[in-house]
């Protein structure tokens, strides 16, 4: 949640400022929640771009390298364990590597499938990716794709 006041800090800059003003379509509101749809108008002119995080200074991620994530598998060609993917974060796109699958999800008993762990079409997994490093926990635009919802999923990448 976002309050007129708060600190924030922009990232991966680093920048920091206050929110001077929370905007929406019908007009200005004192704080903002997911999933309002908003304009957050800062106290100081920093350059923010698309794919840039603004988080409140004391609730910052930290930066990993391992990330827990649920998928939704979306390809004809099941998920290849150690395999090799592409994970979008925002707008930046990295490489990443399927540590591990933790457990498939029985979507007729919402239950977790701790023994089989063949991912297949349509199935919903909860994973473990390594990457070169991310903000973690990654939000909800997160994306994997060609190269490992909203977590999409593709196919692995070819050498």
């Amino acid at each position: 949640m976002f309050k007129k006041g708060d600190q924030v800090t922009v990232l991966p800059s680093g920048f920091s400022s206050s929110i001077a003003k929370i905007d929406t379509f019908d007009g200005e509101l004192e704080e903002a929640f997911p999933p309002m749809s908003v304009t957050l108008l800062l106290e100081d002119d920093i350059d923010i771009s698309r794919g840039d995080m603004i988080v409140r200074e004391n609730n910052q991620p930290e930066v990993t390298q391992d990330v827990e994530a649920m998928l939704c598998w979306f390809n004809e060609r099941p998920l290849q364990p150690r395999g090799k993917y592409a994970v979008m974060h925002t707008t930046q796109e990295a490489r990443c590597i399927v540590k591990e699958v933790r457990y498939r999800l029985d979507i007729n008993t919402l239950h977790r499938d701790e023994e089989n762990k063949e991912v297949k079409m349509n199935d919903i997994c909860r994973v473990l990716l390594r990457t070169p490093g991310h903000y973690s926990p990654i939000p909800t635009a997160a994306t994997v794709s060609p190269v490992a919802s909203s977590w999409s999923t593709s196919r692995p990448t070819r050498r």
